[in-house]
């Protein structure tokens, strides 16, 4: 009984000898459903249902005439009498019972062999189509199907895996010749004739999102990660792309027409004809630099443009420190971080308890089209502060200077080498 108990959860419920409508394929991910299963052999019972199933499973589709498949049998009876009852390996062939015995008579790898056969099976051929055999499904505790591999994969690591519940990273066999040239790959892929190593795409306006959704998801099988950038402009797409770490201050346009870039009329009908929406799919391990160079490649395709990080020599302002000069010590005294960078109606900037490079990032933060000085923090002060700056406008480089002053802040004007993104028309950059 305890057999019968270790085969439970295979299939539909289907009698045995009675009419089935087709059977719809499973993959990776599906749930197996319930069925009766007859014409056991090599087994304590001749029939089982998978009613109650509750250990993991591994079905080795066979055939007598399948030299391969018989060699692997004392390999993966060794490995059924090791694990025991955490795991059940059964073996399954469309031939009639005869055909299988008569097997066991007269080859001698089969002795001793306790491996149960399904013999003149059906329903188990319909739900994994196959036309190469060996063919291994792998199904877990759980009735999920976890892997659809040849039998190289069939080794105690891994069996070892699946019966902890571990995911199975195995490369897929899917030989069932269901390809559909009239789909793309990820439409393939999305039909389960494959796994999607590597996308991207860009499409135009999406008429159902809102601007600016951004984003990460991981996929199903955890080990690729997509990336998505919904209804934005080229520039903003490339400033999310790259986590926002360059302002529009560092970037270099060198096209003649920058208005297909960014919206500055803030235009509804722009969005409609000029921005992009892009997602890429990576694995979950590639390097950050990696994903930004992939990025930033696809919307230079896509816009006709050359967009790379380059370091240029650029006059810019750095902000530097010398507390010898301070009349009042910037060190916060506590209480809420808060932050005011505009001033509106006489009120006064300040920070509390917050980081100066605060400051810095809303001084460089600007509008297309209206290039400003870069700013640099060099003053090394990283702990929070209280500076009170009064009623300036933040984008007067020497209001702030005089500002900070008090402070042992100083701004000098000089230039560094510094990353900068230059979008440059193709073919200026080929003359």
């Amino acid at each position: 009984m305890k057999y019968i108990i270790g085969l439970l959860a295979i299939l539909l419920p289907i009698l045995a000898g009675a009419q089935s409508p087709p059977v719809k394929p499973l993959a990776i991910g599906d749930k197996v459903p319930d069925i009766t299963i007859n014409n056991i052999i090599n087994y304590q019972t001749t029939s089982f249902t998978t009613d109650g199933f509750k250990k993991p499973l591994l079905l080795d589709f066979f055939a007598t005439y399948c030299s391969g498949c018989i060699a692997a049998l004392p390999y993966f009876n060794s490995l059924q009498q090791e694990f025991k009852d955490s795991l059940q390996i059964v073996v399954v062939s469309g031939q009639p019972q005869s055909t299988i015995e008569r097997l066991f008579q007269t080859n001698s790898l089969l002795t001793n062999n306790k491996l149960p056969f399904i013999a003149s099976d059906t329903i188990l051929h319909q739900l994994f189509p196959h036309h190469a055999i060996p063919h291994e499904v792998w199904i877990g505790a759980d009735g999920i199907v976890k892997a659809i591999t040849i039998a190289d994969y069939v080794n105690k690591e891994n069996l070892q895996k699946l019966i902890a519940g571990k995911p199975l990273y195995l490369p897929v066999k899917s030989d069932a010749q269901r390809y559909d040239s009239s789909l793309s790959l990820a439409g393939n892929a999305s039909e389960g004739q494959s796994r999607i190593l590597f996308q991207s795409t860009v499409t135009g306006f999406v008429n159902n999102a809102a601007p600016g959704i951004t984003g990460t998801s991981l996929t199903v099988q955890g080990r690729y990660r997509r990336y998505y950038f919904i209804n934005m402009t080229p520039v903003t797409l490339c400033m999310a792309a790259l986590n926002y770490r360059f302002p529009l201050n560092r970037f270099v346009f060198e096209v003649q027409d920058p208005s297909k870039l960014v919206n500055i009329g803030k235009q509804h009908d722009w969005f409609l004809t000029h921005a992009l929406s892009y997602e890429i799919t990576l694995q979950e391990a590639t390097p950050s630099g990696e994903v930004e160079r992939h990025i930033l490649n696809d919307i230079a395709n896509a816009t006709g443009l050359d967009i790379r990080i380059e370091k240029r020599q650029m006059p810019c302002y750095v902000l530097v420190r010398d507390q010898h000069t301070s009349l009042k010590d910037p060190a916060t005294k506590g209480g809420k971080p808060d932050a005011v960078f505009i001033s509106e109606n006489g009120k006064p900037v300040y920070i509390h308890n917050g980081p100066v490079g605060g400051l810095i990032k809303a001084m460089n933060a600007g509008s297309f089209g209206k290039p400003q000085g870069i700013i640099i923090d060099e003053s090394g002060y990283t702990s929070p502060v209280d500076i009170d700056l009064g009623a300036i406008n933040i984008k007067n480089v020497h209001a702030v200077q005089k500002a900070l002053a008090p402070y042992g802040f100083s701004i000098i004007h000089t230039s560094r080498l510094l990353d900068m993104i230059v979008v440059t028309d193709i073919h200026q950059q080929n003359k």
